[in-house]
């Protein structure tokens, strides 16, 4: 993405070659979570093109692919996402029109985030948690509650997961509840909030020694952790400033 200059493009239109059509879906996703820009990936079908699209508040998947549908074999979705096939000849034309017809302004690109509610993490029980669980399944109808604390305080970070790309925050909040966040992907991102706001080298001090001082603010999401017979609670963190 970054060596053929796609992500500076109003529209991401991206070839995976070898991927699996089924797969097509969580890759456009992940890759929208980190630019934040409307997202289509395309991978090889058994006789043509397949892909899936992902997309962002401002940009109605569906209509922008009806703008174009005579590039399609066949397509379909929402607001939010689509997916689709087409011939591989019309791959670069599909791209291009796409980005001509694009109206979106820089704003546009913005990240917002709405909350529900600004909850302190002591207000979390295990019957908050299972009350919450009957309003599941979550998805684009119907999405997942999130809570929002200010000044929670990083002491310690520890890295995990086979592809290191899992990190456990041990934290503090205002009141003095010890609680462990975890964040799931994109930790270059959380190493730059946190550098930006605290200084070069804070992030991997944190991986190295318990620290005090460093605040952020955190949205996140409850749940209950068992291990070993031991229960406790977590929180999922979805974004931080």
């Amino acid at each position: 993405i970054e060596k053929k200059h796609i992500s500076s493009n109003k529209v991401m239109v991206v070839y995976v070659d070898g991927l699996h059509e089924s797969l097509a879906g969580i890759v456009a996703g992940r890759i929208r979570e980190k630019y934040n820009k409307p997202v289509f990936v395309i991978t090889d079908g058994e006789k043509c093109l397949k892909g899936s699209a992902r997309s962002i508040p401002a940009y109605h998947i569906y209509n922008a692919m009806n703008e174009v549908k005579d590039v399609f074999v066949a397509f379909g979705g929402h607001a939010m996402a689509g997916g689709f096939s087409l011939e591989a000849d019309r791959l670069d034309e599909f791209d291009r029109r796409l980005n001509e017809l694009c109206t979106l302004k820089e704003e546009d690109y913005e990240e917002k985030i709405v909350i529900d509610i600004p909850m302190p993490m002591s207000y979390v029980t295990e019957k908050l948690i299972n009350q919450l669980s009957l309003l599941e399944p979550f998805g684009q109808a119907n999405e997942k509650p999130i809570f929002a604390q200010k000044n929670v305080e990083f002491v310690y970070i520890k890295i995990m997961g086979a592809m290191k790309n899992v990190c456990r925050i041990s934290a503090r909040t205002e009141d003095g509840l010890s609680v462990t966040l975890i964040l799931f992907r994109d930790l270059d991102k959380l190493e730059h909030v946190i550098d930006n706001k605290y200084g070069p080298g804070t992030f991997e001090q944190l991986k190295v020694q318990k620290c005090s001082g460093i605040y952020m603010d955190v949205i996140y999401y409850p749940s209950v952790n068992e291990y070993q017979g031991n229960r406790s609670i977590q929180y999922f963190l979805n974004d931080y400033k």
